[in-house]
């Protein structure tokens, strides 16, 4: 329960069923003003429908590149970010693992450094991870990165003092 109160920020949490982890079934969580719904659940007959959505996209012109992209929704993706320095350089590296480092404290963060930053990228939307934090080498200089959208391959260029701020409202929203 302590980790859903955390996910959801809030301290209105509740169950219909039982805590046993070894029990048969699916735990009903409410949260918020759902909590009032409780006991009106408890000992009913539950059916639960489940619907993942994968979705083909082309990335290019040409009909031979084609890439496949994991589209969960912000609750439901396991990671959240990937962190990918441009090139293996020490200099570069160690920036990125800090910044992993930081965003693993909140959230799900994978980091990549192997092979092409277009397969880094391909990568990470075929298990569905919201968003890429690239760094690169103007990032030494201007202490920005470039953070890209999953969903709308849109690229934004963010302070790194920043990230904290800039995933709390994107995955917020």
């Amino acid at each position: 329960m302590a980790i859903v109160r955390r996910a959801f920020q809030t301290r209105r949490v509740g169950h219909a069923g039982t805590l046993d982890p070894f029990a048969t079934g699916l735990l009903l969580i409410l949260v918020g003003q759902a909590t009032r719904l409780a006991r009106y659940l408890v000992g009913l007959p539950k059916a639960y429908r489940g619907v993942l959505r994968l979705g083909r996209t082309t990335t290019t012109e040409s009909a031979k590149e084609t890439e496949t992209v994991l589209r969960f929704s912000k609750n439901l993706a396991p990671v959240k970010i990937a962190v990918l320095p441009l090139s293996k350089k020490e200099e570069l590296s160690s920036i990125a693992k800090n910044i992993a480092g930081d965003l693993r404290k909140y959230w799900t963060v994978d980091y990549d450094e192997t092979a092409s930053i277009g397969r880094r990228y391909r990568r990470q939307d075929e298990i569905g991870t919201l968003f890429a934090v690239t760094i690169d080498f103007e990032t030494m200089e201007d202490k920005k990165v470039t953070v890209r959208d999953r969903d709308t391959m849109k690229q934004d260029r963010v302070e790194i003092s920043q990230l904290m701020q800039y995933f709390q409202r994107k995955l917020n929203e």
